[in-house]
């Protein structure tokens, strides 16, 4: 057989995977993107485990000291914070780049997910709303906030307004079939 002959296979067979694994999940339980994260204790999460990740952390919090409004700065901290489970920095980087610039959608909502990943819910909700009345056609902050009441405040009622909201802004979006069929579980349709 030749290479390109198998590559090919391979490819296939790992997207029928996938693809099954989706239809798996949409009829036996929470699709996939969609279950419930585990709550971590920021303060139990472990520090930089490799040397790269210290020294990556370091460059960055030295360009913070040298500027501390530079807001992309900011972000790329906050966002290698978190990328690191480093939730309590990812916290401290997003919430100096909000002051700088209150009413952006895109890292509210960041902060919102951080909330979420470190227990608290309420306040990740808080900042997803935020985020959509900055700008009502904000789809993450929207597929966010259904997932958190979804499954973290059991309100079904909250999380099925927010992602008929999210299918509203873009229904053909990679997410959007699989939103739809929990929207459809949760209306009562088949």
């Amino acid at each position: 057989m030749k290479k390109s002959n198998v590559i090919i296979a391979v490819f296939i067979a790992f997207v029928l995977g996938f693809v099954s694994g989706l239809l798996w999940a949409a009829f036996k339980g929470s699709p996939p993107g969609l279950a419930p994260m585990a709550k971590v204790d920021s303060s139990l999460a472990p520090g930089p485990s490799s040397d790269e990740v210290q020294r990556t952390m370091a460059f960055l919090e030295k360009r913070i000291q040298k500027d501390p409004n530079n807001f992309e700065a900011l972000i790329e901290a906050g966002n290698f914070s978190f990328d690191h489970d480093l939730y309590d920095k990812a916290k401290k980087y997003y919430g100096m780049a909000l002051k700088i610039s209150p009413n952006e959608p895109d890292v509210l909502t960041d902060l919102g997910i951080t909330y979420r990943r470190t227990g608290d819910s309420k306040k990740a909700i808080s900042l997803f709303k935020q985020a959509r009345k900055v700008d009502p056609s904000h789809q993450n902050s929207a597929m966010n906030l259904g997932i958190v009441l979804f499954h973290d405040l059991k309100d079904k009622k909250g999380a099925l307004e927010a992602w008929e909201d999210y299918l509203a802004l873009n229904p053909k979006d990679d997410r959007a079939e699989m939103i739809r069929k929990v929207v459809n579980q949760l209306r009562g349709e088949p």
